[in-house]
C-alpha cells in the first residue's frame, strides 16, 4: 500500500512542508485464496538441484536422506590410506544384523538393505550369518580418493514394503569364492588353512611323513605366508571345491603373491604350481622357471595353461621374466569367457584373445586342486597318481579364487594391496529438512521472527542438545535439519525492535488443522502470521529525504516504537494486524535546530481495510445470456487509481479465488500500471466441475509499479454460470 498525503505549514530551519509517504513495497504476487492460509509441503524425493544440501559437520555423514521409504541409515566412514584413487571398487563392512533386525526393523532376510553413495544406489552383495551367526557382511562398490577419509556412503534399511533385493544386488561374491590368507601362524601335516569365505578349506600335506609347508613371517600381506620346501610340501584343496563338467568354468580369476628363487634346467613343469586343477583338464597357474629346458632368457615368467571341451589345451605365458628373483611379486590370471589375461605387479596385462573359442574351461574329467604341486587328482588328496610330483619351492601368500573376471582396476588394487578401512557410524533415523517461510497478512516476508518447533505442548524439540528455535533471516526463512518424521506444533513469536512488547503471532495448535505433520524428506512451509508491515518514507517539500527525524507509532495511548528515518527518509514498522489501526507522528530531530527539538511535523492514523472485491459471473458476463460461452473481464484497482491513472497506492500482494466456474477454459492475468495494462500469464483449463477453483502460486516476484489487477476469464456452459470471483489487493 502506498499512501500519499500532503501536510502544510510545518516549521524547519526554513519554511517548508512535508510530503509523507507510507509504503508497503511495490510488489505484486497472485495468491490462491482471499485470506492467507499457512501451507505445508512435504516432498519425499526432490531432485538434488532443487535443494541446498547440508554439508558435513564434525566428520559425521549428513547428506540428505536418500528415500523417505527407508526409516534407518548408518554412514560408512571410508578411508583410503593408499596412493591410488579407486573407482567402483568393492569393499565390505560387517554388521550385527540380529540387533538391527530385533531393534531397528531390518528385514530378517536383509531384503531392505541398500548402499547409497552420493545419492546413487550402489551395486552390492550381502551374506547372512557371515562370518558368524547374527552377523552379516555386505560388499559394495564405492569410489575412494587416495589419502582421504570420506563420509558420503550410507547403509539404508527399514522399508517393510520390500521382499526382494533389487537390481543392484549382484549375483556373485565380490570377494571371490575362496580366499586363503595363510594367517593361522602355525600348523602341522593335516592342519587346515582356512578359507575365510567359508567355501573350501585346504590341508597342509606332504609326500613324506613329518614334512609340511611352514608358516613364515616373511609375508606379502598380513603376518604370515606359507613356505614350501620344493621336495615334499604341498596343500590339497578340500572336497568342497572341485570340477567335473565340460566347460564348467565360464569365467575365472586367480591371484597370488609369491616369492621364489628356484631355477632349473629341467622343463617348464618344474616348480609347479601356485594353483593347479590340471593343465590338460581345467587350468594350471604357475611360474615357468625354464621354458626352453636349456636355461634361457625366458626364465621366471608366469604361465596360465587351460583346456576346454571343444577347444583343446592353451598354454599362455606372460612377457615379464626374471620373477624368480627371491622378491615378492603379485600375479593374477583371468579368463572372461573369451580372452585370457596375465597380470604381474603394476605392469599392463598380457592378453590372448579368444583363447577357447568362447567356451568355458574344462574337459569333463574330474579334478581336485593343489597348491604347490600339479594335479591329476580324481578325488580329494588323491594318493594314487593324483599329483605330478613337481613341487613348488618358495613362499605363497593370499591365494584368491573368483568365479568371475575381476576388472583391471580391482586387479591393480590387489597388486598394491592395502586395506580400505570402513567403519559404520551411529544409527540415525530418517528426518526432514524443514524450511519455514514467515509472511505477514499481506504476504510480505518477515525477518527476525522467532520460530519454534514443539514436540508437545510444553517442550521444544531438542536435537543433540540444541533447541529447535531460530530467528528468520532477511528473506523470512528458517531451516531446521534432521527433524524426525512426526507431528509438531509451530509457534512464531515477534518482538518489537523497541523491545517493549512481544507477542505470539502464530500458533498451529490454535488452527483448524492443529499440529503439523512432517513426513517428507524436504518440507517447505509458508506461514501467514498476525503481523502488518508499514513502510514509512518521508520527503520534504523539495522531494529530499528527511534523514533527520523519526516516526513514533502508538496504539491507543501506548507508545510502541520510535523508528529512526534512514538516509533515504525510510523506516519500517511491523506489528499486530489484528489491532487494525495505528497512530503515527512524524518528528524532525536535528541537534542544530535549537528552537524545538525534536519537532512534531504531523500526526495521523492508518487503518487496514478489507481488500476483497467480489464479482458474480451471471452479472458481469459480457457474452450475454443464452450464449454457449461466458466471458468476464474485470479490472480491480486500489483506492485512488483508475485505468492509466495511478493513485498513491501500489499493490504489494494479490489473491484471486474462482469458484463454481462451470467448464472454465482459460484465465489471463494482467498488471495494471501507469501506462495501462501489461500481460502477466495465461492459464488453460478444460472440463472443470462447478466446485473447482482457479488457484495460482507465483512465489516472490520482482518489483513493479502496479496499481491494480485485470482478469480475463473465459468458459463454456449450456446454461447460466453462477461463478464467483473474489479478488483481494493489498
Amino acid at each position: 500500500m502506498l499512501l500519499k498525503m500532503i501536510k502544510t505549514k510545518t516549521k524547519r530551519i526554513f519554511s517548508t512542508s512535508i510530503l509523507l509517504i507510507m509504503t508497503i513495497s511495490s510488489l505484486l504476487t497472485f495468491l490462491p485464496t482471499s485470506l492467507p492460509i499457512s501451507g505445508i509441503f512435504n516432498e519425499e524425493n526432490i531432485s538434488s538441484d532443487q535443494v541446498s544440501f547440508p554439508s558435513l559437520s564434525n566428520g559425521i555423514g549428513e547428506d540428505p536422506w536418500w528415500n523417505a521409504s527407508y526409516q534407518w541409515r548408518q554412514a560408512v566412514n571410508i578411508t583410503n590410506p593408499g596412493n591410488y584413487n579407486l573407482i567402483d571398487n568393492f569393499i565390505s563392512i560387517e554388521f550385527d544384523y540380529g540387533n538391527l533386525r530385533d531393534n531397528y526393523n531390518m528385514d530378517s532376510d536383509l531384503f531392505d538393505v541398500r548402499i547409497v553413495e552420493n545419492n546413487v544406489v550402489r551395486n552390492y552383495y550381502v551374506k547372512k550369518d557371515f562370518p558368524t551367526t547374527d552377523m552379516a557382511t555386505i560388499w559394495f562398490e564405492t569410489n575412494s580418493t587416495a589419502g582421504e577419509s570420506e563420509y558420503d556412503t550410507f547403509m539404508y534399511w527399514g522399508n517393510s514394503s520390500l521382499d526382494y533385493r533389487g537390481n543392484t544386488h549382484v549375483n556373485y561374491d565380490p570377494s571371490g569364492i575362496s580366499w586363503w590368507g595363510f594367517e593361522e601362524g602355525s600348523g602341522s601335516r593335516g592342519s587346515s588353512t582356512i578359507d575365510s569365505l567359508k567355501n573350501a578349506n585346504a590341508t597342509l600335506w606332504s609326500s613324506t611323513t613329518g614334512f609340511y609347508p611352514d608358516y613364515d613371517t616373511d609375508s606379502a600381506v598380513g603376518l604370515y605366508s606359507l613356505n614350501f620346501d620344493g621336495s615334499n610340501d604341498y596343500v590339497y584343496v578340500n572336497d568342497e571345491m572341485h570340477f567335473t563338467d565340460p566347460n564348467e568354468i565360464s569365467a575365472v580369476t586367480v591371484s597370488v603373491w609369491f616369492k621364489t628363487d628356484f631355477s632349473s634346467t629341467q622343463d617348464y613343469t618344474w616348480n609347479w604350481a601356485f594353483f593347479d586343477f590340471d593343465r590338460s583338464e581345467f587350468f594350471n597357474f604357475y611360474i615357468d622357471c625354464d621354458s626352453d629346458a636349456n636355461g634361457g632368457t625366458t626364465e621366471g615368467r608366469i604361465g596360465f595353461s587351460s583346456a576346454a571341451s571343444g577347444s583343446g589345451i592353451n598354454d599362455f605365458y606372460g612377457s615379464i621374466t626374471g620373477l624368480n628373483d627371491n622378491e615378492w611379486h603379485f600375479a593374477s590370471i583371468v579368463y572372461d569367457g573369451t580372452d585370457k589375461y596375465i597380470y604381474v605387479d603394476d605392469n599392463s596385462p598380457d592378453v590372448w584373445g579368444n583363447a577357447h573359442g568362447g567356451v568355458g574351461i574344462g574337459t569333463g574329467t574330474d579334478r581336485w586342486g593343489f597348491f604347490g604341486d600339479g594335479s591329476e587328482a580324481q578325488e580329494e588328496n588323491d594318493l594314487t597318481s593324483g599329483r605330478n610330483n613337481r613341487y613348488y619351492k618358495g613362499r605363497l601368500d593370499e591365494i584368491r579364487y573368483f568365479d568371475y573376471a575381476v576388472a583391471p582396476d580391482e586387479i591393480a588394487w590387489l597388486a598394491n594391496y592395502y586395506q580400505i578401512d570402513s567403519v559404520l557410524l551411529p544409527i540415525t533415523e530418517r528426518a526432514a529438512t524443514v524450511t519455514i517461510t514467515i509472511k505477514d497478512v499481506d504476504g510480505r516476508l518477515v525477518p527476525d521472527a522467532e520460530v519454534s518447533l514443539w514436540k508437545n505442548s510444553t517442550d521444544i524439540l531438542t536435537m543433540k542438545g540444541t533447541p529447535y528455535t531460530q530467528n528468520t533471516l532477511f528473506d523470512g526463512t528458517v531451516s531446521f535439519n534432521n527433524v524426525p518424521f512426526a507431528s509438531y506444533n509451530i509457534t512464531v513469536n515477534y518482538t518489537l525492535n523497541s523491545g517493549k512488547y512481544e507477542n505470539v503471532v502464530y500458533n498451529s495448535s490454535n488452527t483448524a488443522d492443529g499440529e503439523v505433520q512432517f513426513k517428507g524428506l524436504f518440507v517447505d512451509t509458508i506461514i501467514y502470521v498476525d503481523l502488518w508491515t508499514i513502510d514509512f518514507k518521508v520527503n520534504d517539500w523539495d522531494g529530499i529525504p528527511l534523514d533527520y527525524g523519526f516516526v513514533q507509532v502508538n496504539y491507543s495511548n501506548d507508545e510502541l516504537e520510535n523508528l529512526a528515518l534512514d538516509t533515504s527518509g525510510e523506516a519500517t514498522f511491523r506489528w499486530l494486524a489484528s489491532l487494525n489501526s495505528y497512530t503515527y507522528s512524524i518528528y524532525y530531530d536535528n541537534a542544530d535546530y535549537v528552537i524545538e527539538n525534536p519537532t512534531m511535523l504531523n500526526t495521523s492514523t492508518i487503518t487496514r481495510q478489507d481488500p476483497k472485491t467480489t464479482y458474480y459471473v451471471n452479472s458481469t458476463n459480457i457474452d450475454g445470456q443464452g450464449t454457449p460461452t461466458y466471458s468476464v473481464n474485470v479490472d480491480t484497482f486500489l483506492d485512488g487509481s483508475a485505468y492509466a491513472s495511478p493513485g498513491n497506492i501500489t499493490v504489494i500482494d494479490a489473491s484471486a479465488n474462482l469458484t463454481k466456474m462451470n467448464n472454465l477454459t482459460q484465465v489471463r492475468v494482467w498488471y495494471l500500471d501507469a501506462s495501462g495494462h501489461v500481460f502477466k500469464e495465461l492459464r488453460s483449463y478444460s472440463g472443470l466441475t462447478p466446485e473447482d477453483s482457479f488457484e495460482y502460486y507465483p512465489g516472490e516476484e520482482e518489483s513493479y509499479n502496479v496499481y491494480g489487477l485485470r482478469l480475463e476469464i473465459e468458459g463454456s456452459n449450456s446454461s447460466i454460470c453462477n461463478g464467483v470471483i473474489d479478488i483481494s489487493l493489498s
